[in-house]
């Protein structure tokens, strides 16, 4: 898995957590948009509880990956 996959996953998760946009930004170190995010801050309270949604969701799936076992040796 390379960087950019991780990311995007990451985003998706947090889209399905109804995480906030700006903090999704943030997390994900996008540009913030001047105009739509100039009254938008991040609080404590909200990284807090979204480092626990993704703590949750690591727990449950134990991480992701593009295959799921290893195939056997062909011979």
């Amino acid at each position: 898995m390379v960087f950019h996959d991780h990311q995007q996953t990451q985003k998706t998760s947090l889209i399905e957590d109804d995480v906030p946009r700006v903090l999704r930004l943030e997390r994900l170190r996008h540009k913030r948009n001047p105009t739509d995010d100039r009254y938008s801050h991040v609080t404590e309270s909200m990284i807090s509880r979204m480092l626990g949604q993704l703590q949750h969701r690591q727990e449950l799936e134990g991480g992701w990956s593009w295959i799921s076992e290893v195939p056997d040796k062909v011979e």
